[in-house]
Formats: C-alpha cells, structure tokens, sequence
C-alpha cells in the first residue's frame, strides 16, 4: 500500500505547561473517500507552542501520538 503523508493542525490550548495535569493524547483514524484505512504519516501540530510530533498509521488506519 502506498504510504501518505498526512498533516493535522490541532490546538490544545493551554494556559500554561505547569497547568496541565498530564500528558495530551490524540487518536483517530485515517481513511479514504470510501472509507477503507490508510497507512500514512501523521504530523500533529499543537497550538499555542507550535511543537510538532510525528507518528504513522497501522494498517486499520488508526493512529495515537502524545505530547508530554
């Protein structure tokens, strides 16, 4: 299967780091038009700080990255 490269913005506002009380987590799926999975690369962007992590797609589609 071809592998893709997928971008996703979120924005996990915080007010500060010391406020949080533990790690953000982001899950979810990739498919396409007819719903079938996707192997891809996920880039995943929080806001405000801009930091970036990477993860990639198993062959359901599903994916799970985590800031800490």
């Amino acid at each position: 299967m071809k592998l893709k490269t997928i971008v996703i913005a979120s924005a996990l506002a915080a007010s500060t780091v010391s406020a949080q009380n533990g790690p953000e987590v982001i899950k979810g799926r990739i498919v396409d038009d007819s719903a079938h999975a996707v192997v891809a690369t996920i880039m995943v962007t929080r806001g405000p700080d801009r930091l970036t992590q990477q993860t990639t797609s198993d062959a359901n589609g599903n994916f799970s990255t985590r800031f800490e």
